[in-house]
């Protein structure tokens, strides 16, 4: 975690950069522990910044929900596999139309029946920021896989391990927005392949 970061978060600001790395990875021991229990999905979206800098808006929401839309259908297809519903929930201050509407949009796909067998799946809730132990969870989670990501892009060193954590669902999509899946341990090589 950056000094400045640190300094600023309220759970880890008295704290030295030991006892964060010793809490940090402490928490990827849990979730690595708790396999069978605790499913852990990634939806990512990477691209290069476009030439015509009147294009990053929409080419950065077009892989967020692309990425969104991917990870949000295998959680569904995973769940529905075992007859469950899942009640998916998102830490947000404010709802985000978007989601709510890529989601309300799949649902009227003829592959939205196939993909949930029928089960219903109600709209993610939105709750706020640190509101759930899990959603801290998710965002530590968040945290060392993009971290890992940009750590590869620069050539840098990283600092963790992800092995730690167990298997991870990483759903993402190579450029013509092909839809991938791969559940491992360790981050995808070909997830970086045009990086």
């Amino acid at each position: 975690m950056h000094q400045d970061a640190r300094n600023r978060h309220k759970l880890f600001n008295q704290k030295s950069k030991s006892n964060v790395f010793e809490f940090v990875n402490g928490l990827m021991q849990l979730m690595g522990q708790r396999g069978q229990l605790l499913s852990k999905y990634c939806g990512i979206g990477i691209y290069k910044r476009p030439s015509n800098e009147s294009d990053m808006k929409k080419v950065r929401n077009w892989v967020r929900n692309r990425a969104y839309n991917l990870m949000l259908l295998k959680v569904i297809n995973d769940s529905t596999y075992y007859g469950a519903s899942p009640i998916i929930t998102f830490d947000s201050d404010q709802k985000d139309g978007w989601a709510e509407n890529l989601f309300v949009g799949d649902q009227c796909t003829f592959l939205y029946g196939y993909i949930s067998r029928g089960i219903h799946v109600p709209i993610p809730n939105y709750v706020k920021p640190g509101s759930h132990p899990c959603l801290e969870l998710a965002d530590v989670f968040a945290f060392l896989v993009a971290r890992s990501i940009h750590c590869k892009i620069e050539r840098k060193q990283y600092e963790w391990n992800l092995s730690e954590m167990g298997n991870v669902c990483y759903t993402y999509f190579h450029e013509g927005g092909i839809a991938r899946y791969i559940t491992t341990t360790e981050l995808p090589e070909q997830l970086l392949q045009n990086c």
